[in-house]
């Protein structure tokens, strides 16, 4: 199995939902976003309404209109003349399509979140403030279903983050960027039970180790795609860990064969829904 170069694909970093971005700076590298869509904030004359908020005879808050109807936002956030936070609406003037945001007030977009329906569907983060997107949210309702991240900064993604209902599922690295994962780790209810590796370079895995519940260090939180933790109620928090075993040897993983880790897990995932009744 092999994993894309791709550049644009995509640490717990607080996924800040904030108004957003700057019209005036264009889309950082890697961004899969709609340039075109900025052109909702070129308008002028009676299509665009301006605030000074804080009396200092600079525009602080742009409304921008089309046939009447607002398209963009945009605010100073900080008073220094420059854009921090854009929001693009559709025709209804009020659901939301996009969000911009410069958090270091340098003038370039560091995060992008992009709506369906008026719901988070995405986002696209650069973490570094270089203006190179570095880590990509993909979301499924309230919950966050994947994430991807270059973490070196140098433009492969090197890291795959799968989630269920926000909780934590899979880990898979790529540690030498060559494009193949080396390493995934099994998480159940938000701790790691299981890593498996590949020791000789063909992307599958050929050894793994299995970790008791008490060994498997503290939990990671369910994922809100708005950022923090997803409140769950406690009859839907169903991802017990599996009983503790021993690590299998190498000649016991080779049942691996040609399955990818993700189609082994999914299996066993199957299997206990099957056995308990419920549906896959």
């Amino acid at each position: 199995m092999r994993f894309i170069k791709h550049f644009p694909a995509t640490v717990h970093l607080a996924l800040l939902l904030a108004a957003c971005g700057s019209s005036g700076s264009t889309l950082p590298k890697g961004s899969l976003g709609d340039e075109e869509m900025r052109e909702l904030c070129e308008a002028s004359g009676k299509n665009r309404h301006t605030v000074d908020v804080n009396n200092d005879g600079r525009v602080d808050i742009s409304h921008y209109f089309k046939d009447g109807v607002e398209r963009c936002v945009q605010y100073d956030m900080n008073y220094d003349g420059k854009i921090d936070a854009t929001r693009f609406f559709d025709t209804d003037g009020k659901t939301p399509i996009r969000e911009e945001h410069d958090f270091d007030f340098d003038g370039r977009i560091d995060q992008l979140t992009f709506f369906k329906h008026g719901k988070i569907e995405r986002k696209e983060l650069d973490t570094n403030f270089d203006n190179v997107i570095d880590y990509w949210v993909w979301c499924d309702g309230k919950a966050v279903s994947k994430t991807e991240r270059d973490r070196y900064h140098n433009g492969r993604v090197d890291v795959w983050e799968s989630y269920k209902n926000g909780w934590l599922t899979e880990v898979v690295y790529d540690d030498n960027n060559d494009g193949d994962p080396e390493k995934w780790e099994i998480l159940r209810n938000g701790s790691v039970v299981e890593v498996r590796y590949d020791t000789d370079g063909d992307g599958k895995a050929d050894r793994n180790e299995k970790f008791p519940s008490a060994a498997a260090g503290p939990p990671t939180e369910p994922m809100a795609c708005e950022g923090g933790v997803l409140e769950i109620p406690e009859e839907e928090v169903n991802y017990s860990a599996p009983p503790a075993t021993e690590a299998k040897t190498d000649e016991q993983s080779e049942s691996f064969g040609d399955e990818s880790p993700a189609e082994s897990e999914q299996d066993g995932q199957d299997n206990d829904d099957a056995a308990s009744g419920e549906e896959p």
